[in-house]
């Protein structure tokens, strides 16, 4: 490790962007948009560091180990090996992605459909499932829409 606390950084700088968000007005969506953005960029700075990791070396380079509560025996330990690192890069990059998404989405309101009473048969006795073919159809293309 140099010195430098990065995997603290990158879990913790997500926490520091949820709390300024705290102080966002609910109705200016755009600077909750770019608080959260600004914080996840950080996050994904500070992991670019573990690029650095060596394979053929120890099996965590990054590791923080720091006493907690000394007298319960509790410690404070992250660590990554060489898999880890390639996994925090991807999930990190997500991020990334999603919260620009959520710029470029259309505002329509809720994603979800409400919900209907059971459909039934002719007979008057409830289909399996609850579903008919119609419902079928309209949530495919409902789905379809989704992803346009």
């Amino acid at each position: 490790m140099t010195g430098w606390p990065i995997l603290s950084l990158v879990v913790f700088s997500p926490l520091v962007g949820a709390a300024l968000i705290l102080f966002v007005p609910s109705s200016n969506h755009r600077l909750i948009r770019g608080v959260a953005l600004m914080a996840a960029l950080a996050s994904l700075v500070f992991s670019l560091r573990l690029l650095g990791y060596q394979p053929d070396g120890a099996e965590f380079q990054y590791r923080e180990d720091i006493s907690w509560i000394a007298a319960f025996g509790m410690r404070y330990t992250l660590g990554v090996d060489g898999l880890s690192v390639w996994f925090v890069l991807l999930t990190l990059a997500a991020v990334q992605v999603c919260i620009a998404k959520t710029a470029t989405s259309r505002s329509r309101g809720s994603h979800t459909k409400r919900a209907r009473p059971m459909a039934s048969s002719p007979s008057g006795s409830p289909t399996p499932g609850g579903c008919s073919r119609s419902d079928s159809v309209e949530i495919g293309g409902y789905l379809a829409g989704l992803t346009s």
